[in-house]
C-alpha cells in the first residue's frame, strides 16, 4: 500500500508544482480564459480564417527547389525564412495561413519552402559525408531536424516550424546577434527550454557545425535504429541538441568547441566549402518567440483548445494574447 500513496502524493506534488509555475506567467490567465471562453464554441473565427481545405494544397506539378536570394554584403542575419514540410503543396490550411505571415509582416524576405525531397537533394549535393547519419534515422523527422542546422550554416537566415505565426517585422530582432535562439518557460535548466522551432543566424556560423558534432556524438551512443528511435528525435537531433550545443558554445572557449566539432569542420573544409566563423549567441526573452510555453499547464490547455476547436488566431486576438511577441509557435506536434 505504501507504493501507491507514495506516487500519488509524488504526482499530487508535480501537479502543485506545476501550477504554481504555471500561474506565475502573466500570460497564463488571459490564455485559460479564452481556452474556456472557446471550447464550447465550434469556431472562434470566420470560417476563412478556420482551418478549411486551401488552395495551397492542390497538387502541382514539381519544379526545382528554390534556394534564397540575398545581399552577401548585409552585415546581420541574412533576410531569408526557411521552412519545411512534407510537401510543397500540399501545405495545411492553417500552416499555410501561418506561413504567409512571414510575408506579410517582411516583404522585402526571401521566405522557402522545401520538402522532404529537397532536403535530401540538398545534403546530397552539399553535405554527402552526412548522409550515412542521414538516412539511417528511423523517421523523417529526425532529418528534418537535422537539415535545419545545415541550412542555417550554409545560407544563414530564419528557421522556423510552420505552426509558427510571425506578428511582427522580424529585422530588430533580427539584428541582437550572430546566432539566435529563444527561451521557452523560465526553467533554465529544463531540456526543452531553448527550443529547435526558430533559430536564426549569419552564415557559417560555428554553433551550426558544433550541433551537428553532437548529433554525430548522439548517433554512435544509439548504435541501432531501434534504440535512436527509442530516445526520439528530442534527443538525438532536436531541442535536447540544441540546448546541449547552446550551453557547451556559450561556456567553451573557442579552441575547446572547434576541437568538439573538428572532425564536422575537417569533412566541410574537404568538401571545399568555406571554413565556420566564430560569432556571438543570443538567447531571446521567452516572451519574444515562445509565448506559449508547452510545459505549462494554463497554456497547454489554450493550445489544445486551438487544435481541437481548429482556431487560427486573428489579429487583434494575437495583439491582445503575445502584445511582446514577434513570433509564436502553436505547438502542433505534427511529426
Amino acid at each position: 500500500m505504501k507504493q501507491p500513496r507514495l506516487r500519488l502524493l509524488r504526482r499530487f506534488w508535480y501537479d502543485l508544482r506545476r501550477f504554481w509555475y504555471g500561474i506565475q506567467d502573466p500570460n497564463s490567465l488571459p490564455m485559460l480564459a479564452f481556452a474556456l471562453r472557446n471550447r464550447s464554441h465550434a469556431h472562434a473565427n470566420p470560417p476563412d480564417r478556420a482551418m478549411q481545405p486551401h488552395r495551397d494544397e492542390i497538387e502541382a506539378p514539381r519544379i526545382p527547389r528554390h534556394e534564397p536570394l540575398f545581399d552577401p554584403s548585409w552585415p546581420h542575419v541574412p533576410k531569408v525564412v526557411f521552412q519545411t514540410w512534407k510537401s510543397r503543396t500540399q501545405v495545411p490550411s492553417n500552416f499555410s495561413v501561418w506561413s504567409k505571415s512571414f510575408r506579410q509582416h517582411n516583404p522585402q524576405y526571401d521566405c522557402i519552402i522545401w520538402d522532404d525531397l529537397d532536403n535530401r537533394e540538398f545534403m546530397t549535393e552539399q553535405f554527402p559525408w552526412f548522409l550515412p547519419f542521414y538516412d539511417r534515422y528511423p523517421k523523417d523527422i529526425f532529418r528534418v531536424d537535422a537539415v535545419r542546422y545545415f541550412f542555417l550554416y550554409k545560407f544563414g537566415g530564419l528557421y522556423a516550424d510552420m505552426d509558427t505565426e510571425c506578428l511582427k517585422a522580424l529585422d530588430p530582432i533580427l539584428e541582437l546577434g550572430d546566432a539566435i535562439v529563444g527561451r521557452m518557460g523560465t526553467d533554465k535548466k529544463h531540456e526543452h527550454s531553448i527550443p529547435n522551432a526558430m533559430m536564426a543566424a549569419k552564415r557559417r556560423h560555428l554553433i551550426w557545425l558544433l550541433a551537428v558534432a553532437i548529433m554525430i556524438e548522439k548517433f554512435w551512443e544509439c548504435g541501432t535504429p531501434d534504440e535512436m528511435a527509442r530516445r526520439g528525435p528530442e534527443t538525438l537531433t532536436g531541442p535536447i541538441v540544441l540546448k546541449n550545443t547552446v550551453d557547451f558554445y556559450m561556456v567553451a572557449p573557442e579552441p575547446e568547441v572547434r576541437k568538439r566539432a573538428g572532425w564536422v569542420i575537417d569533412q566541410v573544409s574537404a568538401a571545399g566549402l568555406p571554413p565556420p566563423l566564430s560569432g556571438n549567441v543570443k538567447i531571446l526573452a521567452r516572451e519574444l518567440w515562445y509565448p506559449v510555453d508547452w510545459t505549462n499547464p494554463f497554456h497547454e490547455a489554450f493550445r489544445q483548445t486551438l487544435a481541437a476547436k481548429k482556431i487560427v488566431l486573428n489579429t487583434e486576438q494575437t495583439a491582445r494574447l503575445f502584445p511582446d511577441s514577434y513570433l509564436v509557435t502553436y505547438w502542433s506536434h505534427s511529426w
